[in-house]
């Protein structure tokens, strides 16, 4: 008589195709604003997770997999053989009811412990979707993805704050991520920061923009101003190099209130609070970005997804990363004389970089070309001068074009620029505006904050410009010489 044996050994689940795609059928299938699918983890299950993580960031994937089984969830395999080279991902997500969320993490990528977190791919439109282009655009290390709508299960957050999303303004949803304390995806986020060195979370959000909104709203979670580095204010500058019709407003520079994400619990437990649940954090570690985006400039679709990660690759500069065409160890601007100005940068490589292009812009102007500079296609330092206008403020940025076509920009340099060559009153105005000045000025302009010239006069020998016709609000005021080649520009505040 015999025996056989028959053991059941499960196998890791190993795939391959494009993981946009893959992550696109995850949140179109997902748990909608009904329904109470979502249910809150046990303690024990947060330490599956959390031993899960500890496995993946090991390299252990095998004892990851066979964990991960326990709390009904696998662990894919996943090769994206869409881009070249192939990455390799592996894909924590559910495989029963458990609607806790989905997670990705990169073992092999250039951006070290960034983690992009999608919390609201339901509500806020193609903020999952735009979260793992970026992801795999900039090759960061982890991706987050929230497992239902933000307003699935009906039971409200003991944790502080009030929303109307859901319907009438109540409480949080126990199935809003960035709400709640007791839930995979936020435990998951506390494992990484105490885990991996120099973590930086990005949180996608999206909102209505109203009358008086920008276009973007950013915070660190908090309204403290970081000692050191400002990430999030170097963020606001690489996206706005990208596209100069964006608005912004940030916490903890603007004083802004709405939209800042200081009851978020990410951000909270980021920013040391005393309690991540109630407690608004006064301090800022500055590893947390809380970014609001108004739906048509970059959220809709690809071509503003990349506009963000753009400006995320340039904040957060990974070892040779081939995201970008150029590696650039360092840009500055510094002022020489009254107008005088002078570039310098130096690159780690110039791969395929066919020119650099010198752009600057002036206070309330676009950004425009002033010099092109052949690329040596070598490590190099670069130096050049140029004279402008005058001006009370300067921003600079280097346009850094490849050999095929492809392009991006440094980050933005700030200088102030010189005193007021006029001397314009009163301010608030609010019917006729006088100006005094030691230099003769032939031509005035007006132009409002959207660029739209609204007064344009030659002056002559007056020194008086009738303004009552124009509506409350900020402009430009811009005086010119005979021969155009110095301006003065002035902000001018209409009653």
């Amino acid at each position: 008589m015999s025996l056989i044996l028959f053991f059941n050994i499960q196998s890791q689940t190993i795939e391959s195709g494009d993981v946009f795609t893959r992550i696109n059928s995850t949140i179109s299938s997902m748990p909608g604003d009904t329904g109470d699918d979502y249910a809150e983890p046990t303690a024990g299950q947060i330490t599956t997770f959390n031993n899960i993580m500890a496995d993946l960031i090991a390299g252990n994937y095998a004892d990851a997999d066979t964990k991960a089984a326990t709390v009904n969830y696998d662990v894919v395999e996943f090769t994206d053989n869409t881009i070249s080279p192939n990455p390799v991902y592996y894909i924590l997500e559910n495989t029963a009811t458990n609607y806790w969320g989905t997670f990705i993490f990169n073992p092999n990528a250039c951006r070290t412990g960034l983690v992009i977190q999608s919390p609201h791919p339901k509500k806020d439109f193609n903020t999952g979707r735009q979260g793992i282009h970026i992801f795999r655009k900039i090759d960061a290390e982890f991706y987050f993805l929230s497992g239902t709508s933000r307003c699935n299960h009906a039971t409200l957050s003991s944790c502080s704050g009030t929303t109307s999303v859901c319907g009438a303004s109540s409480a949080y949803r126990i199935s809003d991520m960035p709400h709640v304390d007791n839930s995979i995806f936020h435990s998951l986020t506390e494992y990484i920061f105490d885990n991996v060195s120099n973590s930086h979370f990005i949180q996608l959000h999206g909102f209505s923009k109203q009358v008086t909104d920008p276009y973007v709203i950013l915070s660190n979670g908090t309204i403290a101003t970081p000692p050191v580095t400002d990430n999030v204010l170097a963020f606001k500058n690489n996206l706005f190099a990208q596209d100069n019709s964006l608005t912004f407003k940030i916490a903890h520079i603007d004083s802004w209130t709405r939209l800042i994400g200081r009851t978020n619990t990410q951000g909270r437990y980021i920013n040391s609070s005393s309690n991540i649940c109630t407690s608004n954090a006064l301090t800022t570690s500055d590893r947390f970005i809380h970014a609001e985006q108004e739906r048509t400039k970059l959220r809709d679709d690809i071509t503003g997804w990349d506009k963000v990660a753009t400006a995320l690759a340039l904040t957060y500069i990974g070892t040779s990363c081939s995201f970008l065409p150029v590696e650039l160890l360092s840009f500055n601007v510094e002022k020489k004389a009254h107008y005088l100005f002078e570039y310098t940068w130096e690159t780690a490589s110039e791969n395929n970089v066919s020119h650099f292009e010198l752009e600057y812009a002036t206070l309330g102007n676009n950004f425009k070309k002033i010099e092109e500079i052949k690329a040596h296609q070598f490590p190099s330092k670069y130096i050049v001068t140029k004279e402008l206008e005058s001006s009370l403020e300067y921003y600079f940025r280097i346009k850094i074009i490849d050999f095929d076509g492809t392009y991006s920009y440094s980050d933005i340099k700030n200088i102030q620029g010189e005193k007021e060559e006029v001397f314009i009153f009163p301010s608030p105005v609010q019917n006729h505006l006088s100006f005094t000045s030691p230099r003769e000025w032939k031509e005035v302009t007006i132009t409002n904050f959207s660029g739209k010239i609204v007064f344009e006069k030659q002056l002559l020998l007056s020194t008086t410009l009738d303004v009552s016709f124009l509506e409350s609000g900020f402009y430009i005021i811009s005086f010119r010489n005979g021969d155009g080649d110095r301006i003065s520009h002035q902000k001018m505040i209409k009653k």
